[in-house]
């Protein structure tokens, strides 16, 4: 049952670790308190009088308490004088010092997801910070899906303290990307691997192993007759009183119980397997990425921790992983580490469940990844339409720095659509477009301007005219545009060469279009407008809708710009080249301006 509070307080065996408070309703009046347990630790909340900024469901498959997006939050830390509390401390806005050094204003900012606790030892999901703009449990969920369903990873950003959930999938890793560190790190908690290596030491699987060593004669109380004859050959001998010769050592044969099993050498190879993952990735890391940092050294020496006990003294490197080994497929706890293997080598691509909590990875910011979605949801409905080569490019870019992957920003990284015999269009995401751009291909004449998506048409390998999209995560105040988002889309359309539209996307609720007034007869006659928005909302009814308006826009962008359209930059036999008319309309050589 949904409860909204003035503060709350997580409490283990009587001792206060973390008390949260909202500032924004700190003078709401306290009505009531509910407590509920959640492993070893207990959550005591005071219910408020009025509807506040801390949600508290315990019926949640997410987390008990919720707090907002970019809402201002008092945090009280006991306990956690320690590196990566200071760490968390970066993200507060007010960083008190002297007698509260564990105090502070957090403000998650643009990013939404659970909060990482584990600075205090809290690695349940105690903690979720929801998005206010969108439904959190239906149409946020649903655009990280939408994300995920076309480029892995892309969710997912190191140095973050706002995680999302992540189930795997079956594509093999090609790189060591920041999802597959924080799958160690989630498998390095305490209740995780360190408690399985716990019982395998207290309960190992172990064999009875046939072994010999020579024993002096008297030690022997079982001999056959092999071991007899061989000591006499063998050994040292003397006669006994009655003329018979005995040996006086012997070898020995005898049954030990050995923990030097496969099994045990596989636990001790997938230890030192990811160590050394861990401490690869190491020397690659940005500096400057403290929090990124402490997280590798801290795997690194819990792994090494492990590695060092005596139990792996006198286990034996592994020669061959033993796949068919029952015990590695159904004893506990030794069936979870075989599976923490396998799993790890499929760890790459990712399912978003919210009911599934494998594991936690850090998550971007929103903002980007309503950016990300726009450009996704743009790259599908043209997939749709035109046949392309995107298969040949590399979209992803992977930064061994940050272990982050994004989308590439390069202007060389495009996706081709063949239109026609003669009409190509290519498909740019944050295209930057300078002064010192070739003019052929679009260019800024002042400062650099980078749109979020970018469409340029060819036809017989010349550039014709390019379009833009901004996506914007706001809503609008009269349904359908900001007014600053409008003067940026001016900016895109007249401070790119080239551009006969550009068009914001955002969470609207109707669509709004303005065009040039000097060919104002010609536009409203092709209806196509210079700049304007369009509602592009993360809901799966709508956006289908939604997507299909700003398609019709690029439908009119190619086939009236395409056929209409000889080329908007030529050349004459001297080779100068002559800005034609930069707006839609007909060519006229006469209006032709020499830049």
């Amino acid at each position: 049952m949904q409860k909204y509070l003035k503060s709350f307080i997580v409490v283990r065996e009587g001792i206060e670790y973390l008390s949260v408070s909202s500032i924004n309703f700190h003078l709401s009046t306290v009505v009531d308190t509910v407590s509920l347990e959640l492993s070893d630790f207990v959550i005591e909340c005071q219910i408020s009088d009025a509807v506040t900024d801390i949600k508290f469901n315990d019926e949640s498959d997410l987390a008990p308490v919720f707090l907002a997006q970019n809402g201002d939050y008092w945090f009280k830390c006991l306990n956690v004088n320690n590196d990566a509390f200071r760490l968390f401390r970066i993200n507060f806005i007010n960083k008190n010092s002297g007698n509260m050094p564990n105090n502070g204003v957090f403000n998650s900012g643009n990013y939404v997801g659970n909060l990482d606790l584990s600075f205090i030892g809290l690695y349940e999901s105690v903690v979720e910070i929801e998005s206010l703009k969108v439904d959190y449990l239906s149409e946020y969920r649903y655009m990280l899906a939408d994300i995920d369903s076309v480029f892995s990873e892309l969710v997912t950003r190191s140095s973050s303290f706002l995680r999302t959930r992540l189930i795997q999938s079956d594509v093999i890793a090609e790189r060591f990307a920041y999802s597959k560190f924080a799958f160690i790190k989630n498998l390095l908690r305490p209740d995780r691997l360190p408690l399985w290596i716990e019982i395998i030491k207290n309960r190992p699987y172990s064999q009875l192993e046939n072994r010999s060593e020579k024993r002096d004669i008297w030690e022997v109380d079982y001999l056959d007759s092999d071991d007899y004859l061989d000591g006499l050959l063998q050994s040292d001998v003397f006669r006994s009183q009655d003329g018979k010769y005995i040996p006086l050592e012997v070898k020995c044969k005898y049954h030990e119980d050995t923990v030097n099993t496969k099994e045990n050498q596989f636990v001790k190879f997938f230890i030192v397997y990811l160590k050394d993952l861990v401490i690869s990735i190491k020397d690659n890391i940005s500096k400057e990425k403290i929090k990124l940092n402490y997280e590798v050294d801290n795997c690194s020496g819990l792994l090494v921790q492990l590695l060092n006990d005596s139990f792996f003294y006198d286990i034996s490197d592994i020669s061959v992983i033993p796949y068919n080994s029952q015990v590695l497929h159904k004893k506990y706890p030794y069936n979870l580490i075989f599976k923490s293997y396998n799993d790890f080598l499929l760890s790459t691509k990712y399912n978003i469940d919210i009911y599934n909590e494998r594991f936690l990875a850090g998550q971007k910011d929103v903002a980007k990844l309503y950016e990300y979605w726009i450009f996704i949801s743009i790259f599908k409905a043209l997939n749709d339409k035109f046949e392309n080569d995107f298969r040949a490019n590399s979209w992803l870019t992977f930064s061994e720095e940050t272990l982050n992957v994004n989308l590439s920003e390069s202007n060389s990284k495009l996706i081709e659509y063949q239109v026609n015999d003669k009409i190509t269009l290519r498909l740019y995401f944050n295209k930057s477009y300078k002064n010192n751009t070739s003019i052929y291909y679009g260019r800024s004449y002042s400062h650099e301007l980078k749109p979020d998506v970018s469409l340029e048409l060819f036809k017989a390998d010349k550039f014709v005219a390019c379009i833009h999209f901004d996506a914007k995560y706001k809503e609008p105040q009269n349904g359908s545009y900001v007014v600053d988002d409008l003067n940026k889309m001016h900016a895109y359309k007249d401070g790119i060469m080239g551009t006969v539209g550009a068009y914001a996307l955002c969470l609207s609720s109707e669509e709004m279009h303005f065009f040039q007034e000097e060919k104002v007869d010609q536009m409203h006659k092709f209806k196509f407008p210079s700049i304007g928005s369009f509602p592009m909302n993360i809901n799966k009814s709508e956006s289908e809708d939604e997507i299909d308006k700003v398609v019709s826009i690029i439908d009119k962008f190619v086939n009236y710009i395409g056929e209409e359209r000889e080329g908007i930059f030529e050349r004459n036999r001297k080779t100068s080249y002559r800005a034609l008319d930069r707006i839609v309309g007909d060519l006229n050589e006469g209006d032709q301006n020499e830049v």
